[in-house]
C-alpha cells in the first residue's frame, strides 16, 4: 500500500481474525496529505482505515464496507486470501463493489472450480473480476501474438492441432496442484480463436486433456505436469502445433523473471527466435496499474467466460 500513488481515496484494510473467538472490533485511521503541484495550496488526502475483527464480526465483513465506502467513487475489492465462492458474506461484499481483484493461483486444490464458481457469482452480482494470475500473463500473450505476425507463421493460426501447456507439479506428488495459470493460457487462445469447447478439460492420470473446434478444425488441449520444476502451478512453457499442406509448425514460448522467449520451427527448420525484455510484475505493481487504469482488463471477461466452459 505504501508504494501506491497518493490519490484522493479511502482504503479499508480489513483483517478477519479468529472466527470462533470472542467478538472484537478494533480500528485505526491514518491520513496522508500532500500539496498538489498546481501551486494553489490544494492538498490531496488519502485515508487508510485499518480494521481488525474477530468472532461474529469477522464473519460479516460485508456489513462494514457500505457504511465506510465513499459512495461517489468507484470501489475496488482486493481479496488477498483463499476464496469460498459459496459464502453469502462474500456475495454481499461483491454486490457493494464495482470490481474485485483476486489471485486464482492461490486458491485451494486445482483452483479451477473455485475460480469458475467465483466467475458465476460475480456474474450474478454484476461485479467485474480481475485475476492477478491472468493479468501477469500479458507478456506471454504478447509473445504468442508477435509470432503470428510473421508471414511464415500467420497461415497456421487457424490450422492448429494442439495447444499444450507444461507446468510445475512441485516436489510433493500427493498434494493437489493449482492449475489455474496454465489453464488461462488455453482459455485465452480458445477465446481469441473463437473456438467452441467440444470436450471440457478432464484429469486423466495426472494429465489434463480437452478438445476444442476452430470452425471444424479440432485442436487438442493438454496440461502436462513436470515434477521438481520450481514453484508448484507455475507455467513452464506453452507449445503450439499446427499442420498445413504437409508442413508442421511448432511454436514454443517460455518466460523467466525478466524475459520472454519465443522459438518457432516449420518442419524442424527455425523461422523465428526472439527474446523480449518483459519482467514479471509484482502484486504492488499490478494493484497500482489496476487503480490507475480504473477499469477492467478488456480481455478478462471473454477469457474468464471461456475458462468456465473449459
Amino acid at each position: 500500500l505504501s508504494s501506491l500513488p497518493r490519490n484522493p481515496s479511502r482504503t479499508l484494510f480489513i483483517v478477519p481474525r479468529d472466527p470462533e473467538g470472542p467478538p472484537t472490533f478494533r480500528a485505526r485511521l491514518e491520513i496522508f496529505c500532500a500539496v498538489t503541484p498546481r501551486g494553489d495550496g490544494t492538498s490531496a488526502c488519502t485515508e487508510l482505515l485499518w480494521i481488525d475483527a474477530s468472532g461474529e464480526a469477522g464473519r460479516h465483513l460485508s456489513s462494514m464496507v457500505p457504511q465506510l465506502s465513499l459512495h461517489d467513487l468507484p470501489t475496488l475489492l482486493w481479496w488477498d486470501h483463499t476464496i469460498d465462492p459459496s459464502s453469502q458474506d462474500l456475495k454481499e461484499l461483491l454486490r457493494g463493489v464495482d470490481r474485485a481483484l483476486f489471485n486464482g493461483s492461490d486458491q485451494r486444490g486445482a483452483g479451477i472450480n473455485v475460480v469458475s464458481d467465483l466467475v458465476k457469482v460475480a456474474g450474478s452480482t454484476g461485479t467485474a473480476l480481475s485475476d492477478f494470475s491472468l493479468i501477469r500473463q500479458a507478456r506471454w500473450r504478447d509473445a504468442v501474438a508477435s509470432a503470428f505476425d510473421e508471414p511464415e507463421i500467420a497461415p497456421y493460426l487457424h490450422s492448429l492441432t494442439e495447444i499444450r501447456a507444461t507446468y510445475s507439479a512441485g516436489s510433493n506428488s500427493n498434494a493437489p496442484v493449482n492449475v489455474v495459470k496454465p489453464t488461462y493460457h488455453l482459455a485465452w487462445l480458445t477465446s481469441r480463436l473463437g473456438a467452441v469447447v467440444v470436450k471440457p478439460l478432464n484429469n486423466d492420470g495426472g494429465v489434463w486433456g480437452g478438445l476444442i473446434s476452430d470452425a471444424g478444425q479440432r485442436i487438442a488441449l493438454i496440461l502436462e505436469p513436470v515434477t521438481d520444476a520450481g514453484h508448484s502451478g507455475t507455467t513452464l512453457a506453452l507449445h503450439l502445433k499446427g499442420e498445413r499442406r504437409g508442413s508442421t509448425l511448432e511454436l514454443t514460448v517460455r518466460a523467466d523473471g525478466a524475459t520472454t522467449q519465443v522459438q518457432a520451427t516449420i518442419n524442424g527448420a527455425p523461422v523465428k527466435e526472439r527474446t523480449f525484455r518483459a519482467k514479471r510484475a509484482t502484486d504492488a505493481e499490478l494493484l497500482s496499474q489496476a487503480l490507475e487504469l480504473g477499469e477492467i482488463d478488456p480481455l478478462s471477461p471473454s477469457i474468464l467466460r471461456t475458462f468456465v466452459q473449459l
